[in-house]
């Protein structure tokens, strides 16, 4: 049976964010030689690299809407960051406001042109995660197993396979310093209900993506709430009703089991609700899991629906800051099964391009809160201190000096590439190399370099080290 592709509608969905380091195909792949993706010889599913790499490049484009509100969201994590007394997460803070600084127009919407990488972005969230369930769709078409609506009339039923939606949480909301602990046990759980008795034997493969959003008890603390949205890829015919009774069963009874361990309940926990959803996709088909999944690695708020945006805007400092602290070392989507092998799969045959070389077009500005154009921006109108200023001195922040400093810099950086840009243009169009004795200070013009300097030998390093040895020797002594 041939593969169908996803589709345009699906890839043009709300949350389409840029990613810098586009991707390109080495090759395509024409058949597949593990049989572990084989349906026959004579059923080869085709990888469709280039329909692949079209789909993933559309993910570089955002509207400018879309593209404000994604930074703002950035700065209210930097903010937040930038109030902690640890200086890793003021680094932190410092290296994600330069994120989307500069975008590019390109086919009518923009790209991001500088990213961070950072797990609480925004903006790197919403690329990767479209990325990932990009990636985990057309992995789907490379198992040995087909969606139960999209195979054909003489598919075998134990060649068909159906997807089973699931949110799970850990119970009542935590305090921020049982996070870590509440996300290890989600994790634990999670991979244990994969091997039930009653669930093992029926499935071929499974996807989990964790979320953490904020909640507010009756006194207004600020809680966490860690919950898992999961894909779960079972044999048609298995019996679907005795496999959700006994999830159903077995989740409260386990997360309760293991925060008593841990002795982390208080007299208010409940396990009731931990159970929160496991239904069947709407319409078992290739596009419909590109939905859920989309849904899934979304990372916890999509800001283009209204409820999810005034949660997110009532985030709090001390929240970002356990969350940037819990997640340290966990992985937050995860696959297995037959499932994470096709998605290996996928993504070795997907190599990272060369960077972009084009000009960055709009600039943010801080003194205006959104995008303007190259030609408007200019740095000497900006807040030379945005994130110091914005700090309150009522926090006693001891790093205040440090993410001054680095502001600082930055702003002095883009005074010099302003004259700079300025000094190039000015020379194409009217040559006058005088502008070189006018601007002289932005050269280094005077170098002093000392007479018969040499590099030292290895021994002379040697030497070195085994003096600076014996001196904190006999210091020790």
């Amino acid at each position: 049976m041939s593969t169908s592709s996803i589709t345009d509608c699906a890839i043009q969905s709300g949350n389409e964010i840029n990613i810098s380091n586009t991707i390109s195909i080495s090759k395509s792949l024409t058949s597949l030689d593990n049989d572990l993706f084989r349906a026959s010889n004579e059923n080869k599913k085709s990888l469709d690299i280039d329909n692949l790499n079209n789909n993933l490049s559309s993910l570089e484009h955002v509207r400018e809407s879309l593209a404000n509100l994604s930074k703002l969201a950035n700065i209210r994590v930097v903010k937040s960051l930038a109030r902690s007394h640890s200086l890793s997460q003021v680094k932190t803070a410092l290296t994600m406001y330069q994120c989307g600084k500069y975008i590019s127009l390109k086919n009518g919407k923009y790209i991001v042109l500088n990213r961070c990488h950072k797990r609480l972005c925004y903006i790197c969230n919403q690329i990767k995660g479209k990325q990932y369930s990009l990636i985990a769709t057309k992995a789907l078409s490379q198992m040995r197993y087909d969606l139960a609506d999209e195979c054909s009339s003489d598919t075998p039923s134990n060649k068909q396979m159906i997807g089973i939606k699931l949110t799970l949480n850990t119970g009542t909301a935590c305090t921020l310093e049982h996070l870590r602990d509440r996300i290890s046990i989600l994790h634990r759980c999670f991979a244990r209900l994969l091997r039930l008795t009653a669930i093992k034997d029926d499935l071929i493969g499974s996807i989990r993506a964790t979320e953490i959003t904020q909640s507010n008890d009756d006194d207004d603390n600020t809680l966490a709430n860690p919950h898992i949205h999961s894909l779960l890829l079972l044999r048609k015919d298995c019996d679907l009703n005795s496999i959700t009774s006994t999830l159903n069963r077995y989740w409260p009874k386990a997360i309760k089991k293991q925060i008593a361990r841990l002795r982390l309940q208080d007299s208010n926990y409940s396990s009731v609700a931990a159970f929160q959803q496991c239904e069947q996709l709407y319409i078992q088909s290739t596009d419909d899991a590109h939905s859920w999944l989309t849904y899934m690695t979304k990372g916890g708020y999509d800001l283009e629906r209204d409820s999810h945006s005034i949660a997110y805007h009532k985030t709090s400092s001390n929240f970002w800051q356990a969350v940037d602290t819990a997640i340290k070392g966990m992985r937050l989507i995860a696959s297995s099964g037959e499932l994470k092998d096709a998605i290996a799969l996928v993504k070795a045959n997907l190599q990272k391009s060369e960077l972009d070389t084009q000009l960055h077009s709009h600039v943010w500005s801080s003194s205006q809160s959104r995008y303007v154009t190259a030609e408007q921006y200019n740095p000497s109108n900006e807040n030379i201190a945005f994130i110091s200023s914005s700090l309150s001195y009522a926090d006693n922040n001891q790093h205040i000096g440090y993410i001054f400093r680095d502001e600082l810099t930055q702003h002095h950086g883009e005074l010099m590439s302003t004259e700079l840009d300025h000094i190039g243009s000015t020379l194409l169009n009217t040559q006058s190399y005088s502008l070189f004795e006018q601007k002289e200070y932005l050269f280094i013009n005077k170098h002093k370099i000392a007479e018969h300097y040499a590099e030292p030998d290895e021994v002379e390093r040697e030497s070195l080290v085994i003096k600076r040895k014996q001196r904190i020797a006999n210091e020790q002594n």
